[in-house]
């Protein structure tokens, strides 16, 4: 009888009961204290972790975003590019500092400056926390990639070019009017020197030495085309501008010993960059 007693309250333990003497069910939401409510929440947790990790590797592939905050939290875990939150852009299309006729509205820094770019993840978090739809900025050269940027039209065509002369481009950015390629660090005399190289050869025989060379130097170098140096910076991808957002038309891919991110030599790309401003007309002020 004892143990006949001893059956029917012993406790089962794969029906554990609810403090409510109701057995829990896999719907329920997880209760402190409750050993099957709460082995239902560490599988939820583990599947909502399985389903990040596997949007991050989709997103990964692709380059894009969702958020500025997800874009700048990669380009320092997974680039090494140190950021900064822009100063953003009112609906009206116009710069949040206030400065009238802004180059680059919305897509450059402000509070804090440029040197305050950082890989720190915690001062990345806390920045967009803060802000959470603030353009992401990257400082040009040192640890960070420099660009060259062009008008979209030449932008694409300079593409093609590279392409048929069988040149490896790294990463490409679009926004509605320009394109922005992305290449390993330059400094400016380094930059001086290549463009005079470039110059000369394009040259006629019978250029002149002196002030002619220079003035056939000069307009050889289209408007249309920017550099984006030591000392610059850039907006990233999703940052929006006036007329929609930034994106990645080649995101970064792994590089080698050289860096977390493979960047070609702007010498590689210049020549192409060059001949394909010089076909579209333009200032060097906008990015």
């Amino acid at each position: 009888m004892g143990t006949g007693a001893r059956r029917e309250t012993g406790t089962d333990p794969r029906r554990s009961a609810d403090h409510d003497g109701r057995v829990p069910t896999r719907g329920d939401p997880p209760r402190a204290g409750g050993g099957g409510s709460d082995r239902h929440g560490r599988r939820s947790r583990v599947r909502a972790k399985g389903t990040t990790a596997v949007r991050e590797i989709l997103d990964g592939r692709s380059g894009e975003t969702r958020t500025p905050r997800e874009a700048a939290l990669r380009c320092a875990r997974q680039w090494g590019w140190p950021v900064l939150p822009g100063v953003g852009m009112r609906p009206d299309g116009r710069c949040e500092c206030g400065r009238p006729g802004c180059a680059a509205p919305g897509a450059h820094p402000l509070d804090p400056e440029a040197l305050a770019a950082t890989t720190d993840v915690r001062m990345i978090r806390w920045w967009w926390t803060r802000r959470p739809e603030a353009p992401v900025v990257m400082p040009t050269g040192g640890r960070a990639p420099c660009a060259i940027g062009l008008p979209a039209t030449a932008g694409r065509r300079a593409l093609a070019d590279l392409g048929r002369l069988g040149v490896r481009v790294g990463p490409v950015i679009a926004g509605p009017g320009r394109y922005l390629l992305l290449v390993a660090p330059y400094d400016l005399p380094e930059l001086g020197e290549l463009l005079c190289s470039l110059m000369d050869a394009a040259l006629p025989p019978s250029a002149e030495a002196g002030a002619a060379t220079e003035d056939a130097r000069t307009d050889r170098v289209p408007a249309s085309v920017r550099f984006h140096g030591a000392g610059g910076y850039i907006a990233l991808p999703p940052t929006p501008v006036r007329g929609g957002r930034l994106r990645w038309v080649r995101p970064p891919v792994a590089g080698d010993c050289t860096g977390p991110v493979w960047l070609p030599r702007a010498a590689d790309l210049l020549g192409a960059a060059l001949a394909a401003g010089r076909t579209e007309p333009g200032s060097r002020l906008p990015h």
